[in-house]
């Protein structure tokens, strides 16, 4: 019964935080278009993509602070240089993904030069417009490039060659899953946009399913189970078979006008995030995408958000109009209760249900002579029933709560119990 109580403690604890994003210093608009971090994740760089000039940002801290670098002309002797995703090599030289090119910047002389073209060795022409790259590193020796086909590294960066013939006239959301099992969407051969899908680490490739219209940040959570959000309607879908067919999973329902996903990230197969065009908040979910709520963010307020950045577990960004930090998945209350489910106290052995419910449930006890109160919270931490004393086959009503997920508590004589409800 101690280890209940403590634990139960231990929860209460996390709910009461308000520690859920954190703006960095100094306040200034960073909108950083991604991040490269070493994997002791105290060093980094954020790169921020803008016309006429993007900007390079250091830190030393993990993401707390920030110092600027250098500026990158994106108009250089006539070509629109658009970086795409950077790496800390092993020397501490920085690896720079641009559109038509993989480059090197020195960090001492802050020099940057070309290594491989990757325009002058695709298999086919590419569409100016259309010029994009990807890139994800499996260890710090292999690496993986998707532009338009699919370039391979060995040693680190040192050395790229194409090893895949697979073509995509204009493609997106590159996804690892594992070091085999690889996603990103594309234009086909015949101008349709697919999920495009490898088993063997983007050697070989294969289109799946029918054709996706409106998709924006795919990302699958394991091989088969993955989600993307709506352009159009403001909704999530989700696949369970690997993106053979679609269903739509969760659509915000805020009383305003629905507006397209821009973003969405998970950090584990229950917990992630999306944010929305036009909404200052980003929405997160602990159950899977079932219920999203809504995320307090410190002052000031921003114009806007773009992206959460997943960099670990233990460290990711939400970019936009000011730059956001979080070390606790986002002030995830309920993350040790998802991972290792809820205490069960054999003395009062109880039951919430019907759940999911959208207007009341009740409590069933082992013991109908068990004396027990009841609270309801809801993910900040906020108590939105107090007290309440429990009545066998008594309904609690809930109907005016906001759809979401809440957490019961249940109190006996000296232990507690606590159980996930979410209200519809």
């Amino acid at each position: 019964m101690k280890k209940i109580f403590l634990f139960f403690c231990c929860i209460i604890q996390l709910i009461a935080s308000k520690a859920q994003w954190d703006t960095v210093s100094p306040l200034f608009q960073i909108n950083a278009s991604f991040f490269a971090f070493r994997d002791d994740l105290s060093f980094g760089y954020a790169y921020k993509q803008s016309t006429p000039l993007a900007s390079l940002y250091q830190t030393h801290d993990g993401g707390k602070t920030w110092k600027f670098k250098r500026y990158f002309s994106t108009n250089t002797s006539g070509e629109n240089l658009k970086m795409r995703g950077m790496k800390i090599m092993e020397n501490g030289n920085l690896l720079m993904l641009e559109n038509t090119k993989i480059c090197l910047l020195d960090t001492a002389s802050l020099v940057l030069d070309t290594i491989y073209k990757i325009n002058e060795n695709n298999f086919q022409p590419v569409n100016e417009a259309f010029r994009s790259a990807h890139m994800h590193f499996i260890n710090k020796d292999t690496g993986v490039v998707l532009a338009h086909n699919i370039f391979r590294t060995i040693n680190g960066g040192a050395t790229w060659d194409r090893v895949s013939n697979v073509f995509a006239q204009f493609h997106s959301n590159f996804h690892f899953v594992d070091n085999k099992n690889v996603f990103f969407t594309g234009l086909t051969e015949n101008e349709t946009y697919k999920l495009f899908y490898s088993a063997d680490g983007g050697m070989t490739w294969d289109t799946i399913g029918s054709q996706l219209i409106g998709i924006r940040g795919l990302q699958f959570v394991s091989v088969d189970t993955g989600f993307y959000g709506s352009m159009d309607s403001g909704c999530i879908y989700k696949t369970t078979n690997r993106g053979q067919t679609w269903e739509k999973w969760y659509c915000l329902n805020d009383g305003k006008t629905p507006a397209p996903i821009t973003s969405i990230a998970f950090v584990t197969n229950k917990i992630g995030w999306i944010t929305i065009k036009d909404r200052l908040t980003p929405f997160k979910t602990v159950d899977g995408g079932k219920t999203f709520f809504s995320q307090e963010l410190p002052k000031p307020t921003p114009t806007f958000l773009s992206d959460v950045k997943i960099i670990a577990p233990n460290l990711m960004f939400l970019t936009g109009s000011l730059l956001y930090r979080s070390t606790n998945q986002g002030g995830s209350p309920l993350l040790s209760v998802q991972e290792n489910e809820f205490a069960r106290s054999e003395e009062i052995g109880s039951v919430v249900y019907p759940n999911p419910t959208n207007s009341s449930f009740k409590i069933k006890l082992e013991s109908t002579s068990t004396k027990a109160t009841v609270e309801v919270f809801d993910l900040t931490g906020r108590c939105v029933i107090t007290n309440q004393p429990f009545l066998p086959n008594q309904d609690i009503d809930i109907s005016y709560l906001q759809s979401g997920t809440y957490l019961v508590k249940i109190g006996g004589t000296g232990n507690f119990e606590s159980r996930l409800l979410v209200k519809e």
